[in-house]
């Protein structure tokens, strides 16, 4: 583990750690300064979502995304080939995952417009402002996200552990490249419906409800662990604890941008950009 080969890997990572490492407290710093990494109104509680309906909103998800369209369509396009059915499938459970939420909103006095946008936060902005709190959240997240990883890599080399094994996600666009009729179905998969559904349910769902409980700070952080677990994958092996580390430090900056606006317009604007640079550097630098 200590040869020299190994010390040659690691150095510019251990070097680039630290580069972003102080990247991290300039952007930090300027931000602060300017006053972006502030929660004025972090005290209003806002709008409520009790447990039964956090609890039957998660169960329609769960029903709907994982099992009953999955097992519907999988039957309707059996004809298909393979890769088709991976491809068409998520978003026919998207689509249907958003109708049944709707659904029940509309008929069981869910909140779902004030989890979309809460109007009523005394420090609501526009749409376009929503928009450019998510880009610069996007930002000052990279530096610290870059940290992580590079670290990580290192740690890796220096263990000598296979890092082949690819993230489930990337796995599964990687199988759909070769054909128009899945890439653009998974483009869409991956940098829209992922981010939109992720965001409903850890932001708009958890932590608002868990904001009422342990007020701002705690409920971004619980969330994140949240989010950061629910991506666990047995097949990415060591890997998850990289890629879980990863997406917490990710989910922290999501969570600040849904908190600072109270509007999942931020923090999807924040998902969909990572999602969006990931799959362009899929595309152009993986074989």
């Amino acid at each position: 583990m200590n040869d020299p080969q190994t010390q040659i890997a690691i150095t510019p990572l251990l070097l680039g750690s630290l580069f972003y490492f102080l990247g991290f407290l300039v952007t930090t710093y300027f931000a602060k300064a300017k006053g972006f990494l502030t929660l004025p109104f972090k005290n209003y509680k806002g709008v409520f979502c009790s447990f039964s309906q956090v609890f039957i909103v998660l169960i329609l998800f769960i029903f709907f995304y994982a099992f009953f369209t999955p097992f519907v369509f999988s039957f309707i396009l059996k004809n298909y080939a393979t890769e088709i059915r991976l491809a068409l499938i998520p978003i026919f459970s998207f689509f249907l995952t958003i109708i049944a939420i709707y659904v029940f909103a509309k008929t069981q006095n869910f909140p779902l417009d004030l989890i979309w946008k809460d109007k009523l936060f005394p420090g609501s902005k526009s749409y376009i402002q929503d928009i450019y709190v998510g880009l610069i959240a996007f930002v000052l997240s990279l530096f610290p996200l870059f940290t992580v990883m590079a670290l990580f890599e290192a740690l890796f080399i220096w263990m000598n552990i296979d890092l082949s094994t690819q993230q489930s996600a990337i796995q599964y666009f990687l199988s759909m490249k070769e054909s128009l009729i899945t890439f653009l179905p998974a483009i869409f998969t991956i940098v829209i419906a992922a981010p939109i559904i992720e965001e409903f349910i850890f932001r708009g769902l958890l932590q608002t409800y868990l904001r009422k409980k342990y007020g701002s700070i705690l409920s971004i952080i619980y969330a994140s662990i949240l989010f950061s677990v629910f991506h666990f994958s047995i097949s990415q092996g060591i890997q998850n604890i990289a890629i879980i580390v990863s997406l917490f430090t990710l989910s922290l900056y999501l969570g600040f941008a849904y908190e600072k606006t109270r509007s999942l317009i931020s923090s999807i604007t924040l998902h969909v950009t990572f999602n969006l640079i990931n799959v362009i550097k899929i595309i152009f630098y993986t074989t």
